[in-house]
């Protein structure tokens, strides 16, 4: 289950680290980057959100409804606004110190931040002509294939072995992360 306001903080500091808006497509590129490399380099998820492949990229399902149909989730509007010329902005960016981001952006721990900085540096300059790009696409994110229907999911294990974690690194990191689900779920029912 995808973490709401992890996701919409997520969104909004990679809005704030743009000059406060972006173009959706890109932000659901980043988002999905982001989750992406936590996995890879903490064996944990970012936000939860399910990943998938679409025509024009990989996305977190979740994050792409969240984009689409705006309004619908509280916890992600509080945080996104709508798309102005095809660009989100972000209300609460505007209260950010560039000294003490985390004061904003509460939900996020350092080792997050980390991630975002790095995939931001990496990604920012993404240009829609090369998301568009299939053979760009494929570098960019290997574990990627346009489905033959609208969407399809990606697994975990999938994108863990297409970025070099061998079977047993995968199945480990899977297992992990399925024990981290049963505990916040039992966690959800007692509140």
């Amino acid at each position: 289950m995808v973490d709401v306001v992890k996701a919409a903080q997520i969104a909004a500091y990679f809005l704030w680290k743009n000059f406060g808006q972006m173009p959706s497509w890109k932000l659901m590129l980043l988002m999905y980057f982001a989750e992406r490399e936590f996995l890879l380099q903490h064996g944990e998820r970012l936000t939860g959100g399910c990943m998938a492949a679409m025509r024009h990229g990989p996305v977190l399902l979740e994050i792409y409804d969240f984009i689409e149909f705006p309004g619908r989730n509280p916890g992600w509007s509080i945080w996104i606004s709508g798309q102005a010329n095809g660009k989100l902005s972000s209300p609460k960016i505007e209260d950010v110190d560039p000294q003490k981001p985390l004061e904003v952006f509460d939900d996020l721990s350092r080792a997050e931040v980390q991630i975002l900085e790095a995939v931001f540096a990496r990604y920012e300059r993404l240009t829609h002509w090369e998301s568009g790009d299939l053979m760009l696409m494929k570098k960019y994110a290997p574990e990627w294939d346009a489905p033959k229907g609208s969407t399809s999911p990606l697994s975990l294990r999938f994108i863990l072995m297409s970025h070099g974690k061998n079977e047993q690194e995968a199945n480990g990191i899977i297992r992990h992360i399925q024990e981290m689900d049963l505990v916040r779920d039992s966690l959800r029912a007692l509140f």
